[in-house]
């Protein structure tokens, strides 16, 4: 479920749409995401398409000051739904940043927090897209592969690229524009070479990727996991772009109705997400300012703006009356409904039985936030509800969010029932 909203034509939200469930599908397949694991039909997400470069700057959370290396999208994750920014502005190159920012959320949905190596990387990979009628392909264009060609004499040593943070990419954007470009195109070539290579190199890359959450990546390590060493990998890396590769699957062209809501970009709808891109860019006030301006009470995106708006400015109170309005006009945002059970808390009118079943629905349409997590724990543990029957959802909260209260709690009450049997 997206919201897609752009200035530029209603053309281009009917194919965003299109293209994110070919995107959402074909990753799917590729990276053998199977149906059992937490597939709640992707959390919805928000999609900004800005046709004036002007307007995509003013959103932007940081940029290149070089001309020759500026950013044209970003993905902005948080506690509320994500937000998938693109400039919309010049070629169709554009879609491949669309694909780009879209498998991000692919990937924070199914894998939580990946090393940047393999985040930026996968997203390069499957924003190789190319569509006809009856297939979607995975394929590096020309313009792509002279891109990375150019970049070759930038690349890191692998050891420093491996420990690269999120932080420090983000300051290569902004400040040194042509070392991003270099990182994006090593990152996204150790995909390739590893996707497209034996099913053992590919086990072995998302081996590495685990191994990257509890300790450095080291050159023992790749030789283990890849099978080469830093100079291998080098001359393997180098040898993938000569190589041309095409992977493709047939589209599916199913006569169901869309699970994506398509929005008409309305002037409060605009505004709505060009606020919450403004808020989630650290300019709240600005943010306030232009909702006041555009005031729609019967748009269920102006109230979900206002309501990101109010609780990032601190005013809770407001932010949940305005989640409350918003889920009663039926705005698909299951954050909100969070939202909605805080606010039954924070005034002492709980229902457990019923925050419990709407907490539970909320992580079914995909809010995966912290606040959900709390509150699912301490309400069901609070009102009595046996262990048994939270805690599959429990554990999940504390894996995703690690908490040492929690995870002593969890394991007292572990305890007491394993006695208690």
């Amino acid at each position: 479920m997206a919201w897609v909203i752009t200035d530029a034509s209603p053309y281009l939200a009917n194919s965003a749409v299109e293209r994110f469930e070919v995107v959402n599908e074909l990753v799917k397949r590729e990276l053998e995401i199977e149906p059992i694991e937490p597939d709640q039909a992707l959390r919805p997400h928000y999609a900004l398409i800005t046709d004036s470069k002007d307007l995509f700057d003013k959103l932007a959370p940081f940029q290149s000051k070089s001309r020759d290396s500026r950013a044209s999208g970003f993905y902005l994750q948080s506690d509320f739904n994500p937000l998938v920014l693109v400039n919309g502005a010049s070629s169709s190159e554009n879609w491949e940043i669309v694909y780009h920012e879209f498998t991000h959320h692919i990937l924070n949905t199914h894998f939580g927090r990946l090393p940047v190596w393999a985040d930026e990387g996968v997203a390069e990979l499957f924003s190789t897209i190319r569509l006809n009628e009856a297939v979607a392909s995975i394929t590096r264009s020309r313009h792509r592969t002279l891109r990375y060609r150019t970049s070759t004499a930038s690349f890191m040593e692998w050891e420093e690229f491996f420990q690269t943070s999120r932080d420090t990419l983000n300051s290569w954007i902004e400040k040194d524009g042509l070392k991003a470009q270099a990182y994006y195109a090593q990152a996204a070539l150790l995909a390739e070479l590893t996707h497209f290579g034996d099913p053992e190199l590919k086990s072995g890359y998302w081996k590495l990727i685990e191994r990257s959450s509890y300790k450095p990546i080291t050159e023992l390590d790749c030789q283990i996991l890849l099978g080469s060493d830093f100079r291998e990998l080098q001359r393997a890396i180098e040898e993938q772009l000569q190589e041309s590769f095409r992977k493709s699957i047939p589209r599916k062209l199913s006569g169901k109705k869309r699970s994506t809501e398509i929005v008409t970009a309305k002037e409060s709808s605009i505004a709505s997400m060009i606020a919450i891109a403004l808020s989630r860019g650290d300019k709240v006030a600005e943010a306030r300012s232009l909702i006041a301006r555009n005031a729609d009470e019967e748009n269920p995106l102006w109230l979900a703006a206002n309501s990101e708006v109010s609780i990032k400015l601190g005013n809770s109170a407001l932010g949940l009356d305005y989640a409350d309005r918003a889920l009663q006009r039926s705005h698909p945002d299951p954050f909100l409904a969070s939202l909605s059970v805080m606010r039954s808390v924070n005034e002492e009118r709980l229902d457990s039985s019923w925050a419990i079943e709407s907490l539970e629905c909320a992580y079914e349409r995909g809010d995966s936030s912290r606040l959900l997590f709390n509150l699912y724990f301490e309400i069901s543990r609070n009102s009595g509800v046996p262990f048994e029957n939270f805690t599959a959802l429990a554990k999940k909260g504390i894996i995703i969010y690690p908490d040492i209260v929690y995870a002593i709690e969890f394991n007292r009450l572990e305890t007491e029932r394993i006695l208690r049997n």
